[in-house]
């Protein structure tokens, strides 16, 4: 599956760099801000046998990056780069004993969204898959990162007007743990996270 989707990623910047060189369009670059959304999801690695409930709310987060733009009539590819930033609280239970927990995940991460779309005036339909790489976790519960780094999906739609350019976006659950284990009672879990996601361009 990750080979076929870097096949095609390859191939459509293969695309873009010889019709790049053949017609002259334009290319541009510029800075990107936005703010996250984000929804947490533990997943038990053994459903059978999870002695704990969890309850957690969307959180807020952010990112800053660049990005470099190159296109050819309607179409365009979009590669950038971002360095997120996401907070979570977590509450579990006790199934048995009914006590609860309250814990807090904050997450850095390398975001690099291969974003690709269409645009007519100024409005713009995209799609991006995404390269996610943690870079630093902090929480008193174990966590095992994966540091090899995930895949995910954008889905948005875009405005542009003169410099700026603003996304909202829609970004697939993907896992960024090995583990996360909670010893006292010996539980491993995955994390999943999915974001909605505003972010707003400007070409330098």
């Amino acid at each position: 599956m990750v080979k076929l989707l870097l096949g095609k990623v390859l191939t459509f910047v293969l695309i873009f760099f010889l019709a790049q060189r053949a017609s002259a369009q334009f290319a541009s670059h510029g800075v990107s801000a936005g703010i996250h959304i984000s929804n947490l999801n533990v997943v038990p690695s053994a459903a059978l046998n999870n002695p704990l409930a969890f309850y957690y709310q969307p959180q807020t987060g952010y990112h800053i990056g660049g990005y470099y733009r190159t296109g050819l009539g309607l179409v365009y590819f979009q590669p950038q780069s971002w360095i997120t930033i996401l907070n979570h609280s977590i509450n579990y239970r006790d199934n048995i004993s009914g006590v609860l927990w309250e814990d807090n995940i904050d997450l850095i991460r390398l975001d690099v969204p291969l974003e690709m779309g269409i645009h007519v005036g100024p409005f713009s339909a995209l799609y991006a898959p995404v390269f996610s790489i943690p870079l630093r976790t902090q929480s008193l519960m174990d966590i095992q990162l994966n540091k090899s780094g995930s895949w995910s999906n954008q889905i948005g739609i875009g405005f542009k007007l003169m410099a700026f350019q603003v996304s909202l976006r829609y970004e697939s659950p993907h896992t960024f743990t090995k583990a996360l284990v909670i010893e006292s009672f010996q539980s491993t879990y995955a994390v999943e996270i999915s974001q909605i996601i505003a972010v707003v361009s400007m070409r330098l």
